[in-house]
């Protein structure tokens, strides 16, 4: 079976980055070095969904969507790729947390990127997210089972990545867990 777009009346959407092939292969580096660390009861994400979220949507229709999609193809027409730096891993947001995931550097680019997302958003009439809290990019590695078996905290990462796109990702719940389908790509141009 395909990766087909929804048409439900509402679509559980969010902006992202979506890692290019190097990104991805990192990404798997680093969780394949964890897994002796970690409690083999950890679920580990797939390559193909890991992802930077910039900012979360929600349900929305499909229409609305559309729109997004239009005005930030405008918006990121002159978007520029750029580099991210990681930091660590570690159990995320905090050591008591069911996540497992790579900590990046919230560098400028990033940061501006974000609010041209937000901006966009707002125009479009999407106001269900919070655009005051604290940004604390990551892609998520893995998510322990139970809470109870976490404790990895602050091992270092010291690597970059090129950014080089950003998608509006809808996600789908299954049995495994959710999967993520690109509804909608913006690609950078490379300086």
């Amino acid at each position: 079976m395909g990766l087909e777009l929804s048409t439900a009346a509402t679509i559980r959407s969010f902006i992202g980055i979506p890692l290019t092939e190097s990104g991805r292969q990192l990404c798997e580096t680093l969780a394949a070095s964890m897994k002796s660390r970690v409690p083999s009861s950890v679920r580990w994400v797939a390559g193909d969904n890991f992802h930077i979220t910039l900012l979360f949507l929600g349900n929305q229709s499909p229409v609305v969507l559309d729109a997004l999609a239009s005005r930030l193809s405008l918006t990121l027409a002159q978007q520029p790729s750029f580099d991210l730096h990681t930091k660590h891993i570690s159990t995320f947001p905090d050591a008591k947390s069911g996540i497992l995931a790579l900590e990046l550097s919230p560098c400028a680019e990033l940061l501006l990127l974000r609010d041209k997302i937000q901006q966009a958003a707002l125009k479009t009439g999407i106001r269900d997210f919070d655009s005051h809290s604290s940004f604390r990019p990551h892609i998520t590695l893995g998510r322990f089972r139970s809470r109870t078996e976490t404790g990895i905290c602050n091992t270092k990462a010291a690597c970059q990545f090129r950014v080089q796109s950003v998608a509006l990702f809808e996600s789908v719940t299954r049995a495994g867990g959710a999967q993520y389908r690109t509804r909608f790509k913006f690609d950078f141009y490379s300086d």
